[in-house]
């Protein structure tokens, strides 16, 4: 709907089906990415230090 009213070409339905296959993947891709490059949260690491504290109590 949008790419008609910016440039005047219209799209087939084969290109209008890749478009709507293929954009919400690279959308997908691109946030993955980002996300695995962010450090994880703080609240995280606490609860896997306290978890790793836990088991060696239980393991002495």
């Amino acid at each position: 709907m949008i790419i008609p009213f910016i440039n005047g070409y219209k799209l087939s339905r084969a290109n209008e089906m890749l478009l709507g296959v293929l954009l919400p993947l690279a959308m997908l891709m691109v946030y993955e990415v980002f996300k695995r490059k962010r450090t994880t949260s703080k609240d995280y690491d606490s609860y896997l230090l306290y978890k790793t504290a836990k088991k060696m109590q239980l393991l002495q």
